[in-house]
């Protein structure tokens, strides 16, 4: 019986606090008031100003030696806000899983630079990605075409 009523208690006192929870929100709602961080959150919302993105991240982007396949894609994918979101800079050890072709393998390993490293994997892929894995063996196609580029050079 006494295990009844402290449960019971329980029950009663959450109801309770869930309420008043309830009323506080109402009446801050009702009289216009807003949440500090939900009001910076949303003013961070939207794409990164020019202004804002590293130039390591543009010098990247712009690169002249980067295939135009490659530049074709970029108003679509938009790398540079990409790259600048997650705060890729040089030195950095990066990694790029699932990279498929390997667009964005050569994005990252222009703006980490000489002195910082990229790995690129790709897993097996089922049945339904096999675009992707044909993509995959694209990368390696990529990756002899940079090595007979930087041999030339």
């Amino acid at each position: 019986m006494h295990r009844r009523i402290s449960i019971l208690a329980i029950i009663f006192c959450t109801i309770i606090f869930c309420a008043a929870v309830a009323l506080t929100l109402s009446a801050a709602m009702a009289a216009g008031e807003t949440d500090a961080s939900a009001e910076a959150g949303a003013a961070q919302q939207g794409p990164i100003p020019a202004a804002q993105i590293p130039s390591t991240v543009t010098d990247a982007v712009n690169s002249p030696g980067r295939p135009a396949a490659d530049r074709q894609l970029d108003a679509g994918r938009r790398p540079e806000q990409i790259l600048a979101f997650l705060g890729i800079g040089p030195g950095m050890k990066v990694a790029d899983l699932w990279a498929g072709g390997g667009y964005m393998t050569e994005l990252l390993a222009r703006t980490v630079g000489p002195s910082g490293k990229v790995y690129s994997q790709n897993g097996t892929f089922p049945p339904s990605f096999k675009k992707g894995e044909d993509a995959g063996e694209g990368q390696g196609a990529r990756l002899e075409q940079r090595g007979r580029a930087a041999k030339a050079v």
